[in-house]
């Protein structure tokens, strides 16, 4: 029996993913010491996995988007509540639609985070170069 010499993007993607999962499963022992009310915006970034997406700092990856100079198309009140539940955004946004295609996963909700968090994540991406 012969093993594919390639893999499909998306079996790719699922790869990572899961391999991402276990690692947060692993680490979850480790939260931070600090409370999250503590936490920077690149710290959230981090718990949540944002990363394993969109790349360490925000750099981009073939499932997600670089995120550097996002404070261009976005205000800090849309960035945050896009943060919190992306999909009604790339229903009415075709710029976030036609960008959405180029990219194997769709970003999920992230309801865990508070209002405060959001907004500090927000404050974070908007100061990327």
């Amino acid at each position: 029996m012969s093993l594919p010499h390639r893999i499909s993007r998306r079996t790719a993607a699922l790869a990572l993913a899961l391999a991402f999962g276990l690692i947060g499963l692993a680490a979850a022992c480790g939260q931070p010491a600090r409370p999250r009310s503590e936490l920077s915006g690149a710290e959230l970034f981090a718990l949540v996995k944002c990363d394993a997406c969109h790349g360490p700092g925000g750099a981009g990856t073939f499932l997600g988007p670089r995120l550097e100079r996002i404070a261009a198309n976005w205000s800090r009140a849309d960035l945050s509540e896009y943060i919190r539940d992306p999909a009604p955004f790339r229903e009415r946004d075709a710029r976030l639609r036609e960008l959405s295609r180029g990219f194997t996963a769709h970003m999920r909700a992230f309801p865990e985070l508070s209002d405060d968090e959001r907004d500090r994540v927000a404050d974070w991406l908007s100061a990327l170069p």
